[in-house]
């Protein structure tokens, strides 16, 4: 991608976020009173509070009075009181969208403010949605009202400092009387520098305007510009002429909207037909995915939280002197409160988990490059770690606890989307030890650096529970952290044992038909110690749903939890323990080949001589089917448990094992067979 499309494509990502900051007004406003929007802007609580949050205690949709004495000196003892008034400071009174509820009481009031809230809502995310070209024509507008707001509000300032300055009339100008004329340089400067603005202001106001280009009309638009800077001179109680002509650039600009009504009406039809078509053809998660395509949502969001944390970061350094900030529990202080104030609101929320998106993706894409993993493919470790983040708040109501809580409470859900992290490294780390084992692969820079992330893994897992099992003190965060731990020390001890065994299998010379058996083992180890944590990890789960923190959403993801990752992964178990069982039953009845020298064949499955080979002459047991083809009685056990047909003729085995299975499984094994028929 060339430099121009970047700078084009940054360009329009900037225009869309002022949609996403009106949302964030609107979920900071006091329209939150009514309990539609959970917010809190409210200041950190005492140091007690970080120890163990749990409950709904924690909950607030209120805002009550900011007070730093009504809290622990622990926290604020430190801090000047010019500090203390930033931490106070009530960013709701800014609000857009605040209402004064005396106003508005009873039904009615509720009624209005929840149609501001909706109209805020809907435009705001429908300006987010628009071609860039339409988008560009709204700033166009919304600039255009600018130019006029600033041109009145320079021409009252420039009334209000001239009004005390020696203004020179006009007769004494004709008559060239001097003494007067110099009295009056300083108010004669102000007047070439008024005009010269709203000569700037007026090009601009011409430009932007798409109204109707007609000579005279804008000639009269330059003028209601720069008569009000000319008319200081006239002698004249009040000069009304700046309000006149704001009144007169605000009419054309309404008279510019009425004409163009149609037009927008029309782009808008269109824009909600070609949004009804698409979903009806493609469907709506196709219509979802090319607009977020299309959009680059991450890149919105992400650009929207960092230019939010930066203008917050800004209010507080400059609200004070910035030597009050260098003592390190100022700082201490000023990055708890900046984490708090990153996840206050539903936006807020959404570009924080874009920002923990980018680095999980950016960090998995390091892991790739130093496992020499090729990475064409895109990766999807950061969509869902922004996922889990945002699954995670939305359980806990984030934005609805209180400041102490709610630092808490984002601490905790860092830590567990870590230990999702470690699964997610464990993911990409473990076919690369089983391909370089099984392929016997002599580049030792690669085993060096699989061995190292495994090693890394483990290291980091257990000094993770040593340190929160020594810091904190026993909870069900705690028990659940613990156990997706433990999870990813079981997945990499398994991978290492099967790393051995194939790396112990590729260095042998003979056959060794032991290994199946061995690596089933091993994965049935581990399998059962996941489950075992899952296990726990439900039960740890169903404890908080009942007895700590309740909600729709934890009650569907503890449902799914128990759903598919315990049902469907017992199935899956106890389906490939029954075929395996059912493939040694099977192998049991066929008759075995003693005399292996006479063969001189190989094996059809892994094509490997049948008779004894290798220096040591290790003799692999080799069986017979009823339609006289030979095969080592561990790769035939492979093949059966996918179907029950010979590999050479293709020919159903099953019917031709009824006699002898009747003799050796007896009535309940044949049963069994049966059933493992009917399935196949």
């Amino acid at each position: 991608m060339d430099t121009k499309q970047i700078i084009i494509n940054f360009i329009d990502i900037l225009l869309r976020v002022p949609s996403l900051f009106i949302l964030d007004e609107v979920f900071q406003s006091s329209l939150a009173d009514l309990g539609l929007y959970p917010c809190s802007l409210l200041p950190l609580h005492k140091e007690a509070d970080f120890d163990d949050v749990v409950g709904d205690s924690n909950h607030t949709l209120s805002r009550p009075l900011h007070s730093v004495a009504n809290y622990d000196i622990g926290v604020f003892g430190n801090l000047s009181q010019s500090l203390i008034k930033v931490i106070e400071f009530d960013g709701s009174s800014l609000s857009l969208f605040n209402i004064d509820i005396a106003v508005c009481q009873g039904l009615l009031g509720s009624i209005l403010q929840l149609a501001l809230l909706l109209s805020a809502t809907c435009a705001a995310l429908f300006t987010l949605t628009l071609w860039t070209k339409h988008l560009v024509k709204i700033y166009e507008f919304l600039f255009s009202l600018l130019l006029v707001t600033a041109s009145y509000h320079f021409n009252q300032q420039a009334s209000i400092s001239l009004a005390t300055a020696t203004i020179v009339p006009l007769r004494s100008l004709w008559r060239l009387e001097l003494e007067v004329v110099f009295r009056a340089i300083p108010g004669l400067f102000f007047i070439i520098l008024n005009i010269g603005t709203q000569s700037v202001l007026a090009s601009g106001y011409l430009v932007v305007n798409f109204g109707p280009s007609i000579p005279v009309l804008q000639g009269l638009l330059a003028l209601c510009f720069l008569v009000p800077s000319l008319t200081v001179m006239i002698p004249m109680e009040r000069n009304s002429f700046p309000l006149w002509c704001f009144i007169l650039l605000s009419l054309h600009i309404a008279l510019v909207v009425w004409i163009n009504f149609s037009l927008v009406y029309k782009e808008v039809k269109e824009r909600i037909s070609y949004v009804v078509s698409f979903i009806r053809t493609e469907g709506f998660m196709a219509f979802a995915e090319a607009e977020w395509l299309r959009l680059n949502i991450p890149l919105i969001f992400r650009t929207f939280w960092m230019i939010r944390f930066g203008m917050h970061l800004y209010i507080y350094l400059a609200s004070t002197e910035f030597g009050d900030w260098a003592d390190g529990d100022n700082l201490k202080t000023l990055f708890k409160v900046m984490l708090i104030r990153g996840c206050e609101t539903l936006p807020a929320i959404l570009g924080m988990s874009s920002i923990f998106s980018w680095f999980a993706g950016k960090f998995y894409v390091m892991c790739q490059l130093f496992l020499m993993i090729p990475h064409d493919e895109v990766s999807h470790v950061g969509p869902v770690s922004a996922v889990l983040f945002i699954i995670l708040a939305f359980q806990n109501g984030l934005s609805t606890l209180q400041p102490a809580a709610r630092l808490v409470r984002l601490g905790r859900n860092i830590v567990l989307l870590l230990a999702c992290f470690l699964h997610f490294v464990h993911n990409a780390v473990d076919p690369v030890l089983m391909s370089l084992a099984a392929s016997a692969n002599p580049d030792m820079t690669r085993h060096a650096r699989a061995l190292a992330v495994s090693s890394i893994l483990t290291i980091v897992a257990f000094c993770g529970l040593y340190f929160l099992w020594t810091t904190h003190s026993i909870s069900t965060w705690l028990l659940a952290v613990s156990g997706f731990s433990l999870e990813v020390i079981c997945k990499v001890f398994a991978s290492l044992a099967l790393y051995g065994l194939f790396l112990i299998d590729a260095k042998l010379s003979e056959f060794w038909d032991k290994l199946d058996d061995h690596v089933y083992c091993v994965r049935f180890a581990g399998r059962v110690l996941e489950f075992l944590v899952g296990l726990f990890l439900l039960c740890n789960s169903a404890f908080i749903l009942i007895y700590e923190n309740g909600g729709a959403i934890r009650a569907v993801l503890v449902g799914l939890h128990a759903y598919f990752n315990l049902w469907c992964e017992a199935r899956v178990g106890w389906k490939i323990f029954t075929r395996r069982r059912t493939a040694v039953h099977k192998i049991a009845t066929l008759e075995t080949v003693n005399e292996l020298d006479k063969l001189d064949d190989v094996c059809a499955i892994c094509f490997h001589d049948l008779k004894p080979s290798g220096p040591n002459n290790v003799t692999v047991k080799v069986v017979v089917t009823p339609c006289r083809h030979y095969f080592h009685a561990v790769c035939l056990r492979k093949w059966l448990y996918v179907q029950d047909r010979c590999p050479m003729c293709h020919q159903t085995l099953w019917s031709q094992l009824n006699s002898s299975v009747d003799e050796a499984a007896g009535p309940r094994y044949e049963d069994q067979l049966q059933e493992h028929l009917h399935l196949d």
